[in-house]
């Protein structure tokens, strides 16, 4: 029988299904007679040391998500991607294994990456969007396919005004798209923020709480 960790903290997961490695936070307040939220956090740069997820997942998510109270996990990402079926099913297996082991309300789910993992929040969450109550890309450049999905899961994009990796001007373009189409979409532009300075990713993402909040059923 499985044995999930229960006690608060940072706890660091082998899994056989998916084959893979987890960074977990279970919250202090953690009770089996609550209901939690969960944050799914896919890391930035591809295969690396074990549990790579850890690095996103405790310097950035975490503290700026704080207020959630959520569980939250920070798969290892076990392709060169996120942007892959393989990932895809990776992080979706990942979900079914803690939403069937926590108490987490399905419709309390949000998806959010930086980078790659960014990349890989608007590729899993596209074709999941009924899985996904929000999803928050971070210093991505969205797929041109984004303009062409038919998006109703509520996005909040945030993205460096400097980012040398992904030229912030294709994000607006793609967020102005979808915001004629009629999609749930904000951006906000991060000030004088490089692609490597995800410290100055904190307050924006803090600042997105109430958001969530109204996107996830606890709240409802």
């Amino acid at each position: 029988m499985l044995d999930l960790p229960r006690q608060p903290g940072i706890h660091y997961l082998e899994l056989a299904k998916p084959e893979s490695r987890a960074t977990l936070l279970i919250p202090p307040n953690f009770r089996d007679d609550l209901t939690f939220g969960l944050v799914i956090a896919l890391h930035y740069a591809g295969p690396a040391t074990p549990f790579f997820g850890a690095s996103i997942l405790t310097g950035l998510i975490e503290p700026g998500l704080r207020e959630l109270g959520a569980i939250m996990a920070a798969p290892d990402c076990r392709a060169s991607t996120w942007d892959n079926e393989r990932s895809q099913d990776q992080v979706l297996e990942l979900i079914e294994l803690l939403t069937g082991y926590y108490p987490i309300d399905p419709k309390s789910i949000l998806l959010t990456g930086y980078s790659i993992g960014g990349i890989g929040t608007w590729y899993i969450g596209s074709s999941n969007q009924t899985v996904f109550a929000a999803a928050i890309p971070m210093a991505a450049r969205p797929p041109r396919s984004a303009a062409q999905t038919n998006w109703t899961l509520p996005l909040h994009v945030i993205h460096g005004r400097h980012d040398e990796l992904f030229p912030i001007q294709d994000t607006r373009d793609i967020v102005q798209e979808l915001v004629l189409q009629g999609a749930e979409i904000s951006l906000e532009e991060v000030e004088e923020a490089s692609h490597f300075e995800t410290g100055r990713y904190y307050r924006p993402l803090k600042k997105s709480v109430p958001w969530i909040r109204q996107c996830w059923s606890l709240d409802n």
